[in-house]
């Protein structure tokens, strides 16, 4: 991803901006599937840009193709121009596009093939969320940036990005398993939940063999009991036992 493009990391939402184009990055997921990003790569060098421009004067295409995008990849600029229709129809919201270029990848390109060159525009609030790993490191860069340990230009700004975004949609959910590598660890929140789903079977098993113990130690007591008993002891109970039974045989009345 490094050699088009950057991915820009927020706390509940993810972005991507391809160098030399001016298309509009969508509000992405916190965790990327490689299709996803290989679809909002392709809806990015088929919008107007270095990529266009490029193709329309039939000069070598940047970036050259396959490209891939971990292990999925776009094939052509057909292929490319498909996955992008396919992220399009999602309606995902969008971020402000800005010319972004800093290390001159996609100026070099138009430059070889003797073009008008495509100049970077500079966005320090924007830049601060560039590879950032958590929203502590962001904070980190703006106190240093803006000299300023309240944060409120930070937090002005920010504030007004994230009003024209559908922060409600964004909220973690779980996700059905699926075959693609995902580019983040799983959320806290379903580790938690994970983790007390298996303490309770947890307790629930120790109860069951709390249980199960207290009949095995019942069962042998009993056990026990009867061999402590002495035989002469028992062969006069069962005698007295046996009269019993046939002095009550002789009181039943005969028909």
């Amino acid at each position: 991803m490094t050699a088009i493009g950057r991915w820009f990391g927020e706390e509940n939402f993810t972005y991507v901006r391809v160098f030399g184009n001016h298309a509009k990055p969508h509000v992405l997921p916190l965790y990327i599937p490689d299709k996803l990003l290989a679809r909002e790569v392709a809806y990015q060098i088929t919008s107007e840009g270095v990529t266009q421009t490029l193709r329309n004067k039939k000069k070598q295409v940047w970036p050259p193709f396959p490209l891939k995008c971990g292990v999925y990849a776009l094939h052509d600029y057909k292929h490319a121009e498909k996955e992008a229709d396919k992220i399009n129809a999602l309606n995902l919201a969008t971020l402000p596009n800005r010319r972004f270029d800093p290390n001159k990848v996609a100026y070099n390109a138009l430059e070889q093939a003797k073009l008008t060159k495509f100049e970077h525009k500079n966005d320090e609030f924007d830049d601060l969320f560039s590879s950032a790993e958590s929203l502590f490191q962001v904070q980190s860069l703006a106190r240093m940036r803006y000299h300023d340990d309240g944060l409120i230009e930070f937090n002005r700004l920010r504030e007004q990005r994230l009003q024209t975004l559908p922060l409600d949609l964004l909220a973690m959910t779980p996700m059905t398993q699926s075959s693609e590598p995902e580019q983040r660890p799983p959320a806290t929140s379903e580790i938690a939940g994970e983790t007390q789903t298996r303490e309770q079977k947890e307790l629930k098993r120790k109860e069951q063999e709390e249980v199960q113990r207290k009949e095995q130690e019942q069962s042998s007591m009993d056990v026990n009991v009867d061999a402590q008993i002495d035989p002469k002891f028992l062969q006069e109970w069962q005698q007295f036992d046996s009269i019993i039974s046939n002095l009550e045989a002789q009181r039943k009345p005969i028909h």
